[in-house]
């Protein structure tokens, strides 16, 4: 049956989300808890020389004092011509960036209304609207080059992950409640080749034809692996029609907020991103398998969360934080961690956050890629009659399957045409404390921070607890 999504039924779930930014003492932590994520946030992290004088003028003094010496350009010497120091520094790039930066604190600033709608198309069409239109852009090419296959990501929204949720409950204790098909404001995933015209030279690579309709559908029928690729639905159902379905293994997820909703709604915002990140783990992990026969998490590929809730914004990295195999059964535990945030009022804020974004494209096309690929790889040589035996092994996993698909289709207590989304106005879904719009923000800021506090020990406990410490 499923259940309202709370913090406490993601714990059922082993899934858990700490809002306390990652520092010092806890990157550590991480680097022993998920190799691979600690390295995400590294790169994600990297501000260093991304400010020029021109645009460390134009910020505001008190913006001035947060920016540490690293994150500045170093001025010209006089034995450089401004030509070099330009291209040596990619000073228009930055300044571009900045421009962008101070564009998305205007229109932050602007925003009273309590309308999500409002914060969305500043989400959609400046902090991510590059990436955006340049999917799209790759979208409409009818003849697209190997170079433009193998680069291409979509930027997709208001999906209903049901094919997902089915991923996330093989990975599921047993007793856990279901929790609701994720459905993301915006995320981005891979887009599945669907026709390879002229297939010949670099399209025959398998760095392109994994990615391919007829090579997923395969994989995922139950005597080829039963895997999961597609988050919204069955591949083999999808109809010619239907391009806004072929997408593969979401990398990112962004859940967007007003700014004046209340407590419980923003504990949903976090709820929701988490959700969505385990249900993108849980295919990443069903994907590892094979290549990962001890069934270790250290190589596996983190998912990287937004959550814009009005103004405040925090990024999160997501992993397997821990995996339990008793008697067949492969259980996960699923972390989402927090490791930046910022104000999109705050130009220094949003230029960090632009950067942050431009690492995370980098990364999505140049390491997470070629990682799902060479995956992708060892599952279709496993799937040819002679190696079907690596297979087999995990057939345990197949279990439920036909059981939760059925419950889709017929309409059963697991479906859920509209995900885990309300179906609420923007301004409804206010305490009535939040009615006066002169809130001190000061005192919000020191109340999360308790509630970091607390929280990160409570996680502690769960986490005990879960594991029978």
């Amino acid at each position: 049956m499923k259940v309202e999504l709370t913090d406490e039924a993601l714990v059922c779930n082993w899934i858990h989300y700490m809002k306390k930014p990652v520092g010092q003492e806890s990157k550590q932590e991480l680097l022993e808890r998920s190799a691979q994520a600690s390295i995400v946030t590294e790169g994600l992290l990297d501000f260093d020389h991304i400010l020029s004088s021109y645009s460390f003028d134009r910020l505001s003094l008190r913006s001035q004092e947060k920016v540490d010496e690293k994150f500045k350009i170093p001025a010209k010497t006089i034995c450089s011509s401004a030509s070099t120091y330009e291209a040596r520094y990619s000073i228009a790039e930055h300044d571009k960036r900045f421009e962008l930066a101070e564009n998305i604190t205007a229109k932050a600033i602007n925003i009273v209304s309590r309308k999500e709608c409002n914060w969305s198309e500043i989400v959609k069409n400046d902090v991510f609207g590059k990436l955006r239109d340049m999917a799209r852009e790759a979208e409409g090419a009818t003849m697209p080059k190997a170079v433009q296959l193998v680069d291409r990501i979509r930027v997709e929204a208001e999906d209903t992950w049901k094919h997902g949720r089915v991923s996330l409950q093989r990975t599921s204790p047993d007793n856990a409640p279901v929790l609701s098909s994720p459905k993301v404001d915006l995320y981005i995933a891979f887009p599945i080749v669907r026709r390879t015209i002229n297939c010949l030279g670099f399209h025959r690579d398998d760095t392109i034809q994994n990615f391919h309709i007829s090579n997923l559908v395969k994989l995922e029928e139950e005597n080829h692996g039963n895997l999961i690729s597609n988050p919204i639905k069955e591949l083999s159902r999808c109809k010619d029609s239907e391009e806004e379905h072929l997408v593969c293994f979401p990398s990112v997820v962004i859940e967007i907020k007003h700014h004046r909703v209340s407590k419980a709604q923003r504990a949903k915002c976090y709820c929701q991103a988490a959700n969505a990140s385990a249900t993108a783990l849980s295919m990443l992990f069903r994907l590892h398998l094979l290549a990962n026969r001890q069934i270790r998490t250290a190589e596996l590929r983190p998912v990287v969360a937004f959550t814009f809730i009005g103004w405040k914004v925090r990024v999160w990295i997501s992993f397997v934080s821990y995996r339990e195999v008793e008697g067949g059964k492969i259980t996960c535990e699923y972390q989402m961690q927090c490791i930046w945030k910022g104000d999109l009022r705050e130009t220094w804020d949003n230029v960090q956050l632009c950067r942050i974004i431009e690492h995370l494209h980098y990364w999505i096309v140049r390491h997470f890629r070629p990682w799902v690929s060479n995956c992708l790889d060892i599952w279709r040589q496993a799937s040819e009659k002679h190696n079907k035996a690596r297979i087999s092994k995990f057939a345990d996993l197949c279990s439920g399957w036909e059981s939760s698909t059925s419950s889709d289709e017929t309409g059963g207590e697991t479906t859920d045409e509209d995900g885990d989304h309300d179906n609420i106005s923007d301004s409804d879904d206010d305490d009535d404390d939040d009615d006066d719009d002169d809130d001190d923000d000061g005192e919000e800021e020191e109340e999360e921070e308790e509630e970091e506090e607390e929280e990160e020990e409570q996680w502690r406990r769960r986490r005990r607890w879960n594991r029978g410490d």
